[in-house]
This record gives structure tokens, C-alpha cells and sequence, in this order.
């Protein structure tokens, strides 16, 4: 059921127009089972989760924006923290990106606003979030 409703909120998203990102990860449990985060800093929306923290997960949100009219080579900045993974990441998959490092964990507050308001409207996020976090007790 929940799959459902995740699959048709995911069916109307439309990312022709992302241009900026943030990235970090979090983990979802105790241990090292973590997620990388994707927010849309315009909108101030979380647009991608990904399990683990690889360079990888870039590459998987390449293939969600792309899935959703979006293109790799229109983001012209990503905002990441220091991990060697997000910067290879970032560098393999969006070639006209400017890197701005995140030492300052600003885009961690950005992602916890973007779930809270994400939360507050959007029921499906608000499930999607609860099973991320019973994962963790």
C-alpha cells in the first residue's frame, strides 16, 4: 500500500528546473547503515534518498532526476561536505558543477527543514520518513 502511494507521488514530481543541490548523509540506524540525502536548495525540498553513501548515490540520483525531466549537466552547484565518496560522486556525474564544501553542516539543517516541511504536507514523505526512522530503534 505504501509503495503505492510513494510510486504515484513520485509519478508527478518534475525536476526540469534543479539547478542546485545539497547533499549529506545520515544514518538511518545504529551501526553504519546510512543514506545520502538530496535536496533541491531552491525549493528547500528533499528530492532523493539513497541507501548508503557512496560515490554511487550520485549516480543514482542522476538516474531519479533524469527519470523525472531533469538533466545532470543543468545543476551548476552542489553543496556537500567534505567525503572523498560525495566529491567523486559529484565530479563523475554532474560535469558543469561548482562544488561548494559544506564544513559548516549548513546543508544538514537545510535537509531537516526540507523532511519537516516535506512531512507537514506531503502524507506519502511522512510515511516514507517514519519507516526510515523505526528502522533506527
Amino acid at each position: 500500500m505504501l509503495d503505492k502511494y510513494v510510486e504515484h507521488a513520485l509519478s508527478e514530481e518534475d525536476f526540469s528546473d534543479t539547478a542546485s543541490l545539497g547533499s549529506d548523509e545520515s544514518s538511518i540506524a545504529k551501526g553504519h547503515n546510512d543514506i545520502s540525502l538530496f535536496i533541491d536548495v531552491k525549493r528547500r525540498r528533499t528530492i532523493h534518498v539513497s541507501t548508503g553513501k557512496s560515490h554511487e548515490t550520485a549516480g543514482d540520483f542522476v538516474e531519479h532526476v533524469e527519470a523525472h525531466g531533469g538533466r545532470a549537466a543543468q545543476v551548476s552547484e552542489v553543496s556537500c561536505d567534505l567525503s572523498p565518496a560525495f566529491i567523486k560522486g559529484v565530479r563523475e556525474h554532474f560535469p558543469n558543477t561548482q562544488i561548494t564544501f559544506d564544513t559548516g553542516h549548513i546543508v544538514k539543517k537545510i535537509i531537516n527543514e526540507a523532511v519537516c516541511y516535506n512531512i507537514s504536507v506531503n502524507h506519502s514523505s511522512c510515511c516514507l520518513w517514519s519507516c526510515l526512522r523505526s528502522q533506527e530503534e
